[in-house]
Formats: C-alpha cells, structure tokens, sequence
C-alpha cells in the first residue's frame, strides 16, 4: 500500500520517493524590478518633489536586463534575437517603453545509468515578457509594469527517475512543477521615489532569467548555464517560498547603483501559485518576510559578488520529527510545527576579466544555505564550481561550467523511515553559440540519489535555446 503525504510543497510516499513541486530561489529580486535596470540609462530625470528628486533608479537585477544588449539588426546570422527588429518596430516601441522579450528552451535528456527508471525525455518550456517604462512613455518618471507568462510542454527528466530530491532539469519546474500549463506568473508594478528606494507590488515572478538568488556563473531557470536545479538558486527556500506569488516590497539602493550595492525587503504569499490569481490565499495561510542583501566587490581589481539573504515563513507546517504512521493511520495525531526560516548565502568570483564592462572571463561561484531541519527536509545545502564565458578565442559567447553540489538530510524521523538521506552530485556543461540567438548546449550529470539503495544516476542531456 502506498500512502501519500503532502508536506507543505513537498510530496512524500511511502516508497521513499521525494518530489519538491515548487523549488524556490531567493524570492527577491523580483521581475519587475528588472524591468527598471532596461531603462536606467535612458529614463529621464523627474522634476523635484517634497525636496526630493524622484527618478527610476536602476532596477535590482543585479546584472543588465537581457534586452538592453541586444542586437537587434543585421542579417540572421549575427543578430541577437530570430526575429530581429520587425522592421523597425521593435526598437521604435522599445523607444516609446515597450520592451518584448521571448525565448523557447528545449532538452532531451536521460538517465542512462543508475536511478529509479532509465530512458529520454524531450520537453520544453517558453517565456515571454513585457515591460513597460512609464517615464519614457510620456507619463511619469520611475514607473515599471511587468508582465510576464510562461508555459511548458513534454516530459521532463526528474525525480521520479534519478531518485534525487532536485530535478535534474530545472525547467520542469516552471511555471509549475509536474503542470504543463501556460499561466500568467507576473504581474506586477514598481516606482521609484528616488534614486536610492523604490517600491513594488504585484504577483511577482520570484525568479527569473536575470533576478532571484543573482550569480555571475550560476543561475537561473535551467535557460542557460546549468541545468540541474541545485546550480540554479538555493533549494533551502523551497517551502517558505513559492516561484509565483503575491507581494510587496521595498528596493534600496545605498550607492544608487544596483550593480554595486542592492537590498531587497519583500512580504510574499507562502501558498501562492503560478496556476491562481492568489486572491484567495494572500495572507490567509501563511506570510513569508524576506530580506536580501548584494554587494558588488572589487579585489584585485576583478568584479565579484557577495549576497546574504534571509527569509521566515509563520505558516503552519507538518514536523517532519515524528513517526510516519501518523500520517498514514486515520485517527493518530499529527504533529505540527509553527514557522520555518531559511538563511542563504552566495558568492561569485573573476579570476581572469579582460574587461570589466563585460561578462567574459572565467571565475569560481559558491552556495551556502541553511534551514530549520523541522518543517523543512533540506538543512543544509552546499554548492560550488567554476565558470566562465568567451575563453576560446572567436568563441566570445560560448559558456562552460563545472560544479558540485551537497545536500544534508534534516534529522527526522519520519525521513529515516523513507530512507531518505544525504546526497551529492556533479554537472559539467559547455554553451556553444551557434548563432547569437541559438545555444547548443551537451551537457552531463552525476548524481547520487536521496533513496538509500537506489544506485547512483548518471544523466546524459543537451539543450537547444531560441531567443525571439
């Protein structure tokens, strides 16, 4: 007999098998504070107010918007996007405060050793998003709308193969995991006051392509770099924070500068979704407080990062510290635990940077996050490796990574009885800009699974991504 248990966002059988549905990363540098980083150069100065000037700060993102380097003219081979400037309009929108930005990423990868279930999968997942500059459309300075929709399709290598508690791709698990649907993610507002703090609002995307958990070399949603969901942002958030939500927040900005010094100070939803509108949770379940802090560095005259965050969940959870037949037999009483909190930290590191005002170079990253160990299955988690960009010569876009990852099971009874341990594991990918707009990329994992008894899987994959 096989008896489910749902534990806040993670799903447990009595098989062993652990699946988180809604891995988080730092749910604090939102989309739409992104939105203001695309104008940040251009937007115009407002006129004074209460004695203060009240301008768009640069956004939070802590590095530039995608589409702010783009290209979008000359041939198909050499320009940024597929599509290109659709005949002129693209830029003349952007111009206006318009900005579309779209992308299709797909993978085809398989578990060829090891694991729970051999074989390949093929799915994809794409993104569209649009913001809209209020200062530059002729309205008020400072003012950012974003909105972003996001859907999947196909099958997903997962832990339902590997026997690991993070998915392999971690594409699988936006807009939701085991979902495909097209949901709207985000929607959200921000204005800057000045140009040290601005304000947000909205159903915000927690983590994007460019924000959430921001790493030089590791990041992201699975589009780029890294694939495996413990690269991608800290896993130790997963319960307090969930990828599509509704909330609020505060941006400061100490030297004016996001790429130099950022702090974020969010209230979210803990039972948000991707798939509602949040009305009907907000506040009701549960509120998540997040705080987060990026510091831009400059030792040996080489850029790099250093980001601390915190974040404290008052839902009511189920403790994972009691016997798992209370949740199997009816009539026993179940245990619960008040409140959970994770701490994370990540740093980024050049080594060599030929030049500063760009992204190429090579440098070493690194992981830390912390939680409660009660509702929470992840206490610890441990990342680090190396990456760089444009180190072969005519090759200035291609990407290469390698890192390892460590994961310590929180000491609980009831994920003994599933035998449910720590766990390990390894990725080495290397992006090959075949176009600017299309990145091949082989990659290859070895993980050791979160079941006890279930060999160590190897995952073979590549990826194909388009940007429109």
């Amino acid at each position: 007999m096989v008896a489910s248990v749902n534990l806040a966002n993670a799903n447990f059988n009595s098989s062993g098998h652990i699946q988180i549905s809604a891995m988080l990363a730092a749910a604090l540098t939102v989309a739409c504070v992104a939105a203001a980083a695309r104008a940040a150069d251009t937007a115009p100065t407002a006129p004074q107010t209460a004695g203060s000037t009240v301008a768009p700060a640069s956004a939070p993102a802590a590095e530039p918007a995608q589409h702010l380097s783009l290209d979008f003219f000359g041939d198909i081979l050499t320009r940024d996007t597929l599509t290109g400037d659709w005949g002129g309009i693209r830029k003349q929108i952007a111009d206006k405060g318009l900005t579309i930005d779209m992308r299709l990423v797909q993978t085809y990868q398989g578990t060829i050793t090891g694991g729970l279930d051999k074989g390949w999968n093929y799915g994809g997942r794409g993104d569209i998003v649009l913001s809209l500059d209020t200062g530059k459309m002729g309205l008020w300075p400072g003012g950012f709308l974003n909105i972003e929709g996001e859907g999947k399709y196909g099958e997903f290598v997962s832990a339902r193969q590997t026997g690991t508690v993070l998915p392999a791709d971690a594409n699988s698990l936006f807009p939701q995991a085991d979902v495909n649907n097209f949901d709207l993610c985000g929607l959200s507002y921000t204005q800057f006051v000045s140009h040290q703090l601005g304000f947000y609002l909205g159903k915000l995307a927690t983590i994007t392509n460019d924000a959430g958990d921001a790493n030089a070399f590791a990041h992201g949603k699975g589009a780029e770099g890294f694939l495996n969901t413990s690269f991608c942002f800290n896993p130790v958030l997963a319960i307090t924070a969930p990828s599509s939500t509704l909330g609020a927040g505060a941006i400061i900005l100490p030297t004016s500068d996001p790429k130099e010094f950022l702090i974020n100070l969010g209230v979210i939803d803990t039972q948000g979704s991707a798939g509602t509108s949040g009305f009907d949770t907000v506040f009701k379940g549960g509120t998540t407080y997040l705080a987060e802090g990026r510091y831009t560095t400059h030792f040996f005259h080489l850029t790099g990062h250093q980001l601390l965050g915190g974040a404290y969940s008052d839902q009511l959870y189920l403790d994972l510290d009691q016997n798992l037949r209370n949740f199997i037999i009816p009539g026993l009483p179940i245990q619960h635990h008040s409140g959970s909190y994770a701490i994370w930290y990540n740093f980024d590191q050049y080594l060599y940077q030929p030049d500063k005002k760009s992204d190429q170079g090579i440098g070493v990253f690194g992981r830390v996050g912390n939680s409660d160990g009660i509702a929470n299955p992840l206490h610890w988690f441990y990342s680090g490796g190396i990456g760089g960009k444009g180190m072969i010569p005519g090759r200035q876009n291609d990407r290469f990574g390698l890192g390892y990852y460590y994961i310590q099971a929180a000491n609980a009874r009831s994920l003994e009885v599933l035998d449910f341990r720590d766990s390990q594991g390894f990725e080495a990918f290397y992006e090959i800009a075949l176009t600017p707009w299309m990145h091949l990329t082989p990659d290859i994992q070895v993980v050791q699974p979160s079941q006890q008894n279930v060999d160590t899987a190897t995952v073979l994959g590549v990826r194909l991504e388009l940007k429109f």
